[in-house]
């Protein structure tokens, strides 16, 4: 093992080097968007060009593999996962069982939702109660991530290895209690959900359909203020959180 982390490591360390590899991947890889948490912007800036660039940010890479136990995949641009500096602190070094970015779309496989306190009596589909559940009853909801009822159709999808993947995934990078954190998105969502019901939306395409709108898929990213997954979400934070909220409180285009 030491012998071969002689050989590969000053490949990684020379193409760490700002002016060697890092930017040239990142430009390359044009990931915007954290691929591990979904929530943290990874652009990657680069003013002029040639000698006289100007290096301005660009997201850190997590060796999916670690290094230190795989040094043979040091510099393999398959175990080079352009990520946010938190997820890349808090993933580290450990060899996990997680969703590979370039392998697994971990959008496929499960859905944030809202989940009540058992013990809550607010109805959040009751009318009378929704403006206790905005104001007042953050506490009483939590923000999770289950398995898809409807899994993709392939071979070699198992539900208790994709569930133990998914389980990692969380643990790994916190997600669960840091998405809990934004609480306040969440409350948006399931308003502007609630407003914008589906005779509303069919108004506004038969209003400005052709002119402001193109198709329903216009309209719901106007509405929730971000791409839906399957269209472009990953160039935006929060897209999967935002579309399954508001798919969950009837937002569904």
């Amino acid at each position: 093992m030491e012998e071969i982390k002689k050989i590969f490591e000053p490949f990684y360390t020379e193409f760490s080097k700002k002016e060697v590899g890092g930017y040239w991947l990142a430009e390359l890889l044009a990931v915007n968007v954290c691929p591990y948490c979904n929530r943290n912007y990874t652009f990657t800036v680069v003013h002029g060009s040639g000698k006289e660039s100007k290096k301005v940010t660009r997201p850190q890479f997590d060796h999916f593999y670690p290094k230190s136990k795989y040094p043979c995949f040091a510099v393999s641009f398959y175990n080079l996962i352009p990520s946010c500096s938190v997820c890349n602190h808090v993933k580290g070094d450990k060899d996990v069982t997680i969703f590979h970015p370039y392998v697994d779309n971990a959008v496929d496989f499960f859905d944030f939702s809202v989940l009540l306190d058992p013990d809550s009596k607010v109805d959040i589909q009751h009318k009378g109660n929704r403006i206790a559940f905005f104001y007042g009853e953050s506490k009483r909801y939590k923000i999770v991530m289950q398995p898809k009822q409807n899994l993709p159709t392939m071979s070699d999808c198992d539900l208790e290895e994709i569930q133990e993947k998914l389980k990692t995934h969380n643990e790994t990078f916190h997600l669960e209690g840091i998405y809990d954190m934004h609480k306040d998105l969440v409350s948006e969502m399931i308003q502007t959900a609630i407003i914008y019901n589906k005779s509303y939306c069919d108004g506004l395409l038969k209003q400005f359909g052709g002119d402001l709108f193109r198709d329903e898929a216009d309209i719901k990213r106007f509405i929730i203020r971000n791409y839906a997954v399957n269209e472009g979400g990953e160039n935006r934070p929060f897209s999967k959180l935002v579309e399954d909220i508001s798919n969950q409180f009837g937002l569904d285009l």
